[in-house]
């Protein structure tokens, strides 16, 4: 029988070994494969991205439990696209506003000078704070019609 404290140690212990498996799973494909050499070589960055989408959908797979229980449902699918779509906005608004003030996005090879930094850090936490809000049960923004914020969304900046 498990104390909550030692399942609560089991489960980042878990978390942990994924993570280091899932890392080196796609360093391993960016140097030891043509295709991740390729992708390098043209300054891309996905296979990350790909290696964590593959890594979760076989670990949901192989718990073999219902998707609903890991966020995968299409239960109050209309509000989930008003806030992915809103969600967007946000990120589009945060990067018309860098490029307003002239400040360099994050690029994955060139590390960002201090300031540069801070504002990005202040930026991101702007972000998180305002998503959150927009997750609250009841938030009126949740509930925007996905149409409109589409059409706001499809203005040039």
């Amino acid at each position: 029988m498990c104390t909550r404290t030692t399942a609560r140690v089991i489960a980042l212990l878990e978390v942990l070994v994924v993570f280091a498996i899932v890392h080196i799973a796609w360093r391993s494909f960016k140097h030891f494969t043509a295709l991740g050499s390729m992708e390098r070589s043209a300054g891309l960055n996905f296979s990350p991205g790909a290696v964590m989408i593959a890594a979760t959908l076989v670990l949901v797979a192989l718990r073999q439990e219902q998707s609903a229980n890991y966020g995968l449902t299409l239960k109050r699918w209309p509000e989930a696209i008003n806030i992915g779509v809103l969600a967007a906005l946000l990120l589009i608004a945060g990067a018309g506003l860098l490029a307003l003030l002239d400040i360099r996005p994050n690029h994955p090879l060139i590390p960002p000078d201090v300031a540069e930094g801070i504002i990005g850090a202040l930026g991101a936490f702007i972000a998180t704070v305002l998503l959150a809000s927009l997750l609250k049960p009841g938030a009126k923004a949740s509930r925007l019609p996905w149409l409109i914020a589409a059409t706001v969304g499809s203005v040039p900046l």
